[in-house]
């Protein structure tokens, strides 16, 4: 939905990538290559251009969140002539080196040094509090994926109501840590100040 209206004026494709699709290219890639169990990130990407090429985009742009942030990434550094634009909603460093460390430790006393605008330092203190306690609490989801996801998976399979769910909590919490406190979890408030006036028109960010 969010890219919508651009697609519409410029007439290309645009392919997301989700956690769903690494098993779906995995699947797609072992049934025409047998020998391989397990595709990686390149082969998933692989994958994703043929698709798209087949679909008849010679040209396309590319979205990716958690692990499509990775493949997208290295789809559009190694075919910068295929893929026109990228968007990621997730870009974690690729390690943490000492300048990343330092800034943690001293951007909230130092904020102009290490480039913190006031937005970065409400998300980043006190680092207790929003980088492990939020993570804590936030994470359950990935447990339940990580050791029980045919269970979850049916489920979700089996009620659209109940993947929707699913989903526009993340959408929620998300988007405001302070959703958690309202009834609709934000979302009437979210969906009206960004869509309200039409996909065309600019959205709140």
């Amino acid at each position: 939905v969010h890219f919508a209206a651009l697609i519409h004026r410029d007439k290309s494709a645009l392919v997301l990538v989700r956690p769903s699709d690494l098993k779906s290219a995995s699947l797609a890639f072992t049934r025409f290559h047998t020998s391989a169990a397990r595709a990686s990130g390149s082969l998933v990407m692989m994958v994703l251009e043929m698709l798209m090429k087949r679909l008849g985009f010679q040209q396309f742009y590319a979205h990716g969140g958690d692990w499509g942030w990775l493949i997208t990434t290295n789809m559009a550094q190694m075919r910068p002539k295929v893929v026109k634009g990228l968007h990621l909603n997730f870009a974690p460093p690729s390690k943490p080196d000492l300048p990343m460390v330092l800034s943690i430790m001293l951007g909230q006393r130092f904020p102009k040094l290490f480039g913190f605008t006031e937005m970065d330092i409400q998300h980043l203190y006190p680092c207790m509090d929003k980088l492990v306690v939020e993570s804590i609490k936030e994470s359950g989801y990935m447990h339940i994926q990580a050791t029980k996801p045919d269970t979850v998976g049916r489920g979700l399979n089996d009620s659209p109501v109940g993947l929707a769910a699913y989903i526009l909590e993340k959408f929620s919490t998300w988007t405001s840590r302070d959703f958690r406190c309202l009834d609709d979890g934000g979302l009437t408030r979210f969906y009206k100040e960004n869509f309200g006036k039409g996909l065309s028109q600019t959205h709140a960010k």
